[in-house]
């Protein structure tokens, strides 16, 4: 299955998207895309699973009769931006020219790009204990994030659409205002990028 699907990426990539990167002069970009493209069919992949297992359940004991169509509609949209790495590819966009910058001013300061390894130097050789501190950390900020969209009056007139929807579905957990989801995945991106993140692992 592994193989299959490393096949399939490689087949897309070689087949649609390095061609057109090659026309449009962006080869410098052909590793990330490949990356972007890794988890966008990886997105797919998890809407495909969890279709096939709510849709099914939802159908046979429907939480509430889905009288509203255009709602779910709606909330499938959010779930595709969110799941296909959209919005953190707009953060990727929007943020990789602020962290060339950042690292060639600390660069240029003899400074190396701060990572959570060179603040913790036991994190380089403790993979596991590395990837639970950069969980912990990202967390801490998401849940930061959550409290500033409750606690500003401004961020909860975006945010309280997570809130309000009327037609309850599998579908529904992605429905977010698209500013807030922009604002979360900029967020999000700021703190990735400094404790050294690269910008194509934002989706991940």
């Amino acid at each position: 299955m592994t193989d299959l699907y490393a096949r399939l990426t490689g087949w897309i990539f070689e087949t649609l998207i390095q061609p057109a990167f090659y026309a449009l002069g962006l080869m410098d970009w052909a590793e990330d895309a490949y990356g972007w493209l890794d988890f966008g069919l990886f997105g797919l992949l998890t809407i495909a699973v969890v279709y096939a297992v709510c849709r099914p359940l939802e159908a046979w004991r429907p939480v509430e009769p889905r009288d509203d169509r255009r709602a779910v509609r709606t909330d499938m949209v959010y779930t595709f931006l969110s799941r296909l790495g959209v919005l953190p590819l707009l953060a990727f966009v929007l943020l990789a020219s602020l962290q060339s910058r950042w690292e060639g001013w600390l660069t240029e300061a003899g400074l190396l790009p701060p990572t959570l390894e060179e603040i913790f130097p036991v994190l380089r050789v403790s993979p596991l204990l590395a990837l639970v501190v950069y969980v912990v950390v990202l967390d801490f900020g998401e849940y930061w994030r959550h409290r500033a969209q409750h606690g500003f009056r401004w961020w909860w007139a975006l945010h309280e659409i997570h809130h309000a929807q009327r037609q309850m579905t599998f579908w529904t957990d992605d429905r977010n205002h698209i500013l807030d989801d922009v604002l979360a995945a900029l967020w999000f991106g700021a703190i990735a990028l400094l404790i050294g993140v690269p910008p194509g692992q934002f989706p991940i």
